[in-house]
């Protein structure tokens, strides 16, 4: 695949990403980084904060400040939830992407992405909320919704496909990530449920390298986008 010239009377490729907290951050600069590198005229836009600032995107709204760690602090952040809320779904209206890409975040990135879905704009759901380990009535919200889940680990994949939820597994990014950055790693011990040395017998970081984890889900994320809009070309 190869970026499109920055002078192609084509439509420029949107893409709209939503994450809520500092990995999801990490992991939606990472994405609009390679995005840009194949698509360098693309339009990304969305809910994060300084990492997909910093990689290129147009912040509808930052999450900080958003974080909770209980029941009075969870009900505080309530009226500011639903501002970002109706600030992402105002943004796509307004200026309809190609595709959005919700991470993580489930109890925020399911009501925008019923939104969009209404809307007829395609979901594609990059590491998908932790399902097969709780509150699996939500799988029911991916099959309404979701147009395919972009899947971390191999045993997510199976999951998905028994549900009947479209599924592609593109592998571990904190592999890539740790890579350029040590404070990734620490990111990431914190944050996700295998640490990263559990990782490396699976994807070794030269290998994550040689197989380009992040153009997996940038493919896809491209790709559905294409299906939707006549402008964009491959």
């Amino acid at each position: 695949m190869t970026a499109r010239s920055a002078s192609s009377p084509r439509e420029r490729l949107r893409v709209m990403i939503s994450c809520g907290e500092p990995s999801g951050d990490l992991y939606a600069g990472a994405l609009a980084s390679e995005v840009l590198k194949l698509e360098p005229d693309a339009e990304i836009s969305g809910f994060g904060s300084e990492r997909l600032r910093s990689a290129g995107a147009t912040l509808v709204r930052d999450f900080k400040g958003l974080s909770v760690t209980g029941l009075t602090e969870a009900l505080r952040v309530i009226p500011r939830s639903w501002q970002n809320y109706r600030a992402l779904v105002r943004a796509a209206e307004a200026q309809p992407p190609h595709v959005f890409v919700p991470i993580d975040f489930p109890d925020f990135n399911f009501f925008v992405a019923r939104a969009l879905h209404k809307r007829g704009i395609p979901i594609v759901y990059y590491i998908s909320p932790q399902l097969w380990a709780w509150r699996r009535g939500r799988l029911n919200t991916m099959k309404r919704v979701v147009d395919r889940v972009l899947v971390i680990f191999p045993f997510e994949a199976p999951f998905y496909e028994q549900a009947g939820v479209p599924v592609t597994f593109v592998g571990h990014p904190i592999v890539v990530i740790a890579a350029e950055s040590r404070e990734a790693i620490a990111a990431a011990k914190r944050a996700i449920v295998i640490d990263i040395e559990e990782l490396e017998p699976v994807f070794t970081i030269e290998e994550a390298k040689r197989r380009k984890l992040f153009i997996g889900p940038t493919r896809a994320i491209r790709s559905m986008a294409v299906a939707t809009s006549d402008g964009v070309g491959m």
